[in-house]
C-alpha cells in the first residue's frame, strides 16, 4: 500500500503538491507539517490517501 499527500488549491482548482510515501506514519506527519504551514484561512485541502499505486488511486470508473 502507498500513502499519497494531496495538497490542493480548492478555489484555483489547483493541485499545489503531491508526494508518495510508503509509511502512513510518514504520511500523516507531513499532512499535518503541511496543515499547519498553510493556517492562513485559505481554500486549501491537505490530505492522505491510500492506494495500491497511483494508478489506482487516478483511475476513473468509466462506466
Amino acid at each position: 500500500m502507498s500513502y499519497f499527500l494531496v495538497v490542493d488549491d480548492r478555489r484555483a482548482g489547483r493541485l499545489l503538491q503531491e508526494k508518495t510515501f510508503a509509511d502512513r506514519r510518514a504520511a500523516l506527519a507531513a499532512r499535518f507539517s503541511a496543515e499547519r504551514s498553510r493556517d492562513d484561512g485559505s481554500d486549501v485541502e491537505v490530505v492522505v490517501l491510500a492506494a495500491t499505486s497511483h494508478e489506482a488511486l487516478t483511475k476513473m470508473d468509466a462506466r
